[in-house]
């Protein structure tokens, strides 16, 4: 007589919760295209196959994108017809209720749920905290957003240091980032360079937003050109360095830019840097919070930029032009880099330091 079938337990509990920087990269990794998901749910079927007769499953988590294994309907637009756990008794813990009280009062009061939600913005806090899964086509920049200001940078010297300050309030480090490109902006990318400055309150300062042009009947090849407009920007703005995206033809350009700042006796140093995401996930990652929590202000020279369109126009899946905003949203993202003062640097460093030189020149 054949043995009689046990039916196994399913069950499914979906927490709110911040990722580990390091787990949520892995994440990443995992779900940030169709093929990927599509091999996590085929690792993850094979449970079936080995588990015990009436055993328990249990998947706990929390959904991460729009199409995770955890949605509670399935995604008919890549071939669902089900949910991936169909059929498991859901468990739903998001950090707040309907009513806003907290899950955990003792771990998360109202203060620093609030503190969070701008923090991390709004998809983010929606997906992980709520743990409502967000359509990639929800996401937008809104340039209402930005605080607008028309002040120009003011480098001046107090107690023998240089101090940099715009509208009067002082910053404490920058970021550029230049995205490179030779393609005709009209039918490709565009080569764009974005300047923003960091002061301490964490706010960034969207300084500049340059669309760089080169001039085809010039004698001067299209690298030179656009390294030494860049060598030009670094040298008005006082920045102590800028980050080149090399992929791509960026690979080469470095050497050549060196070469620009050290004719045009520019302090300034250049970082290489490659990007492994997608162009949307760079800029949404970078912008959706800051933007969202009020923390971006920009120069009145970007709003006569194509920027402003682009961060009107723009979502995940948009295919139309975005040079600015992926410049933006490299130098946003990029860590400011703080060189210390050398016997070779030319120019004056108005990061601010821990170190503060006394006058000794005295007598008691």
């Amino acid at each position: 007589m054949a043995e009689k079938s046990v039916p196994t337990e399913k069950r499914l509990v979906l927490l709110s919760g911040r990722s580990h920087p390091e787990l949520a990269e892995s994440v990443a990794d995992e779900l940030g295209t169709a093929p990927r998901r599509e091999w996590l749910r085929e690792r993850l079927t094979e449970v079936e196959h080995i588990l015990t007769p009436g055993g328990l499953q249990v998947f706990a988590g929390t959904p991460h994108t729009y199409y995770s294994i955890y949605a509670d309907r399935p995604r008919e637009e890549v071939g669902e017809e089900t949910a991936f756990l169909d059929g498991f008794a859901r468990c739903v813990v998001p950090v707040v209720d309907a009513g806003g009280a907290s899950a955990w009062p003792e771990r998360f009061p109202p203060e620093a749920v609030e503190a969070m939600r701008r923090r991390v913005g709004p998809s983010v806090f929606a997906s992980q905290m709520l743990l409502h899964p967000q359509r990639p086509e929800a996401a937008r920049l809104d340039p209402a957003s930005l605080d607008r200001y028309d002040d120009e940078v003011d480098l001046i010297e107090r107690n023998r240091q240089p101090q940099l300050s715009i509208g009067g309030v002082r910053m404490n480090a920058a970021s550029t980032w230049w995205d490179p490109a030779f393609g005709n902006p009209k039918k490709g990318d565009g080569s764009t360079i974005a300047a923003v400055f960091i002061d301490g309150e964490g706010r960034y300062w969207l300084h500049r937003v340059v669309y760089l042009k080169i001039d085809p009947a010039s004698a001067v090849d299209p690298a030179t050109q656009q390294c030494r407009q860049v060598a030009r920007l670094l040298a008005e703005l006082h920045l102590p360095s800028v980050t080149l995206e090399s992929n791509g033809i960026g690979a080469f350009l470095p050497g050549i830019l060196r070469r620009e700042l050290s004719r045009q006796g520019v302090a300034a140093s250049v970082v290489s840097a490659s990007s492994k995401d997608s162009k949307a996930q760079r800029i949404l990652s970078a912008l959706e919070a800051p933007l969202a929590a009020g923390m971006v202000r920009a120069h009145g020279s970007v709003w006569r930029t194509p920027l402003i369109g682009e961060l009107r126009e723009w979502h995940p899946a948009s295919r139309g032009h975005d040079d600015g905003l992926d410049a933006v949203a490299g130098a946003i993202a990029a860590t400011p880099v703080r060189l210390p003062l050398t016997a070779r640097r030319r120019g004056p460093d108005w990061r601010r330091t821990s170190a503060l030189k006394a006058a000794t020149d005295f007598s008691v």
